[in-house]
């Protein structure tokens, strides 16, 4: 297996890590069940956490919902 630490490039991206392995089973074997049934809600929190970052750094959407602010009326209604 291969590991790689911390690294940032010039615009400011780190890779956290990357393992890279070779499987001994196929990925639908009963040795790795496991495994692949975990992958899902790492995946979960990557994806979160990505989101979580672009809305630090670019803050809400124009049209976002806060409870700071309010939906507009439909229109025709007053």
């Amino acid at each position: 297996m291969t590991s790689i630490g911390v690294q940032t490039d010039d615009a400011g991206h780190a890779l956290a890590q990357v393992n890279i392995a070779r499987l001994r089973f196929p990925l639908d074997s009963p040795e790795l069940r496991d495994f692949v049934d975990g992958l899902g809600s790492v995946n979960a929190v990557a994806d979160a956490e990505e989101r979580l970052l672009h809305l630090r750094e670019h803050g809400p959407a124009e049209r976002a919902f806060t409870s700071r602010t309010r939906f507009p009326a439909p229109a025709g209604v007053r």
